[in-house]
Formats: C-alpha cells, structure tokens, sequence
C-alpha cells in the first residue's frame, strides 16, 4: 500500500518567529490522525465459487505478529499441504517505511512461522507483484517515493534478489502484468489518478512501456487490489474501493468483451467483516484454493479523522 497522504494545509505567518513550530506540530498531530494503528494478513475460509457466488465468507487473520512491524499487499509465491510463502510488504513503524519480505505461514491455523527480509531500501517499497516464468521468481514492488518500477530476481535458497530492470520512471500504483488486450501488458494506475483512472503500457521497439488505452472508474475502483486471476473460461480483476478513501474493500470484477473492447462488470465487494480490523480490507490474491487478503483498523475513531480531511 502507499502512503501518499492528502496534501497539508500550511501555515505561514512570517511576522511571527514561532508560525513554523505550530505548523510542524501540525503536521506530526494531523499524520498521527491519519495512520492506520496496524496491518493484518488474513485468509478468506471458504471457495472462490463462495467469493464469486456473493455467499458470506468468513476472514481468519494470520497468527503471529513481530513487535514494531506490520505486514500486508500479500502474493502468494507458493504453497503445499503444511506452508503456504507469501511475499508481502513489510513496514518498520519507527523507520516509517516498507521493505519486502518473504512469510512462511503454516497452513494449519495460519501461524507465522518466519520472515526473511528480501528488499530493503531507503524508500518506501509495497505491493510486491509476483512474476514467475521458465522456473525463474521475480518480484516488482511498488516504489512510489524513489519514482520508477523494477523488477528484481529472486534466489529464494538463499532469500536475496537482484535488479534486473527498470520498466518506467513513470509514478505508478499497485502495477502488475496480464495478457491483455492482445500482449502481455503493464497495468496499473498513475499517481495521483489512482482511483479514476486504470492505465494500460505497451512495450514498444524500444523496450520502453508506453500508454497505450485507459479506463475510467467514476467510481473510484481503478486500482488494482492484487493479479488477475481465471475461473473456469471467466477472466477476474481484483480492484480496490477507493471511492470514499484509500483500501476500504475489495471489489471483484469480470473482465468481458463488448464490440471488441474489455468491459469490466462488477460481480461483488469484499469488506472486512473482523472486529479487530473493521477500516479496511485491501489486497486480494488466489492460488489454487487459497485465497488471501489483507485488513486494517484506525489509531483514532473515523469521526476524529474526518475532522482533519
């Protein structure tokens, strides 16, 4: 997820010594008022034909958690009958920042079991898209802050990755990859359009990705909330409800074509349904028979962070 808060009112007093200190202050008040108290990976109980068919389905959170660190944006990398290994991000609340790492999360119970850092850098990093082709893991994670999106390969024997490439300097959210509209295509939105405008790159001769069409989402559920995914012959696409503020739920939508052109018709929403966690749910990625979310809970009670939107 990103953390592009709303912008800031400022202050500016120049005849007064002491109007940069109060603005300062309001800000560290107002951005307090504004984070989310935690992050939570959790797994939806139940089939995708639950999920598609609108039936309730029931949200169990990860057990486990690592003082001073929150996880969410979760892909699965794989799983068997014991493990499921998830790459997600992973926020450092003192450092304000994500890096990437990989969980080892026991099926039975969902208990965390281990965290292997794979990517750590100065700037914030999320939302770690996972590529696997030709027996080859990669990873591109979302870098809003340092501009740009590269891909980078993963040894998972020994949990380090390499930069193989920078796609775009262009700003973009939650960016994956799909065979759309004839070729593999980049997919994502571009700041600060994230929740109106879903955007879709071509490589051209020249390797660069370039725009190539657009969507408009009047209702704020452009942004991607994880990859694409097929059931049965019908093509999924997982989007975020942005429409009153960023992450609240999960919106499924059925990529169908209408006079050859991709329509996106939604089937259903998914909200957080946990006490612990009511605010928001955010991501959500399949493998198999698993399927994966991510959810959230404010530090102060919405009506205190509406005050100072």
């Amino acid at each position: 997820m990103s953390y592009q808060f709303y912008h800031s009112y400022q202050f500016y007093h120049s005849y007064h010594p002491l109007s940069s200190m109060f603005s300062s202050l309001f800000q560290r008040i107002r951005t307090r008022l504004l984070r989310e108290r935690t992050w939570c990976i959790g797994f939806i109980e139940g089939t995708l034909d639950d999920v598609l068919a609108g039936r309730e389905v029931k949200v169990v959170p990860m057990k486990g958690e690592v003082e001073g660190r929150w996880f969410a944006d979760p892909f699965i990398l794989r799983a068997d009958d014991t493990e499921i290994v998830l790459l997600v991000e992973d926020y450092d609340t003192q450092e304000k920042k994500g890096r990437i790492s990989k969980l080892t999360v026991a099926r039975e119970g969902y208990r965390l079991k281990q965290v292997d850092i794979l990517l750590d850098l100065p700037h914030h990093l999320s939302f770690p898209y996972i590529i696997q082709r030709e027996g080859d893991v990669y990873f591109m994670p979302e870098s809003l802050r340092n501009k740009g999106l590269t891909i980078y390969r993963l040894d998972e024997a020994t949990n380090t990755c390499e930069e193989v490439r920078t796609l775009t300097q262009t700003q973009l959210s939650d960016a994956i990859f799909a065979h759309f509209i004839g070729d593999d295509c980049l997919i994502a939105t571009e700041y600060p359009n994230d929740g109106s405008r879903l955007c879709v790159f071509k490589e051209n001769t020249q390797a660069n990705f370039m725009l190539h069409h657009s969507f408009h989402f009047p209702n704020g559920t452009a942004r991607n909330a994880g990859d694409f995914f097929r059931y049965d012959t019908r093509l999924f696409r997982p989007a975020q409800d942005c429409g009153n503020y960023y992450g609240k739920g999960v919106v499924i939508q059925e990529v169908i074509w209408q006079d050859n052109q991709p329509c996106f018709r939604e089937v259903r929403r998914l909200y957080s349904s946990d006490s612990r966690y009511p605010s928001r749910l955010h991501t959500f990625n399949v493998l198999n028979d698993i399927m994966v979310v991510d959810m959230a809970d404010w530090d102060y009670p919405q009506w205190v962070r509406k005050m100072v939107l």
